[in-house]
């Protein structure tokens, strides 16, 4: 029996919900909420803060999204054992260092 990574799972599952929230812009929002008032459903207000709590909860959601997205490559840049921005940045001070000591021993 084939077990799943749950990594891919997971990464899968976000990647498909995050398509729904990153498609739902304010433009569709409110030709969505406008069909509502056509038919009088809804009135201009009741409409406009509609479309506004939609646009807000597609904000959060996409932000929701990108701090999974974010956890999840993090997990695998420390599984891969790569070098992130600050792991360069580091070893690019030590450099610097080591270089300005280098200097100062040859003067």
């Amino acid at each position: 029996m084939e077990t799943q990574d749950p990594t891919k799972s997971l990464t899968k599952k976000v990647f498909h919900f995050g398509l729904g929230v990153l498609a739902f812009t304010r433009e569709k929002a409110e030709k969505m909420v406008d069909e509502f008032v056509k038919k009088g459903e809804l009135g201009q207000e009741e409409a406009k803060k509609m479309v506004d709590d939609l646009v807000e909860e597609g904000r959060k959601e996409r932000e929701s999204l990108e701090k999974a997205i974010n956890k999840e490559v993090a997990k695998v840049v420390e599984k891969t054992g790569l070098a992130t921005k600050d792991d360069i940045k580091k070893l690019a001070e030590k450099i610097e260092f080591l270089e300005k000591k280098i200097a100062a021993k040859e003067e």
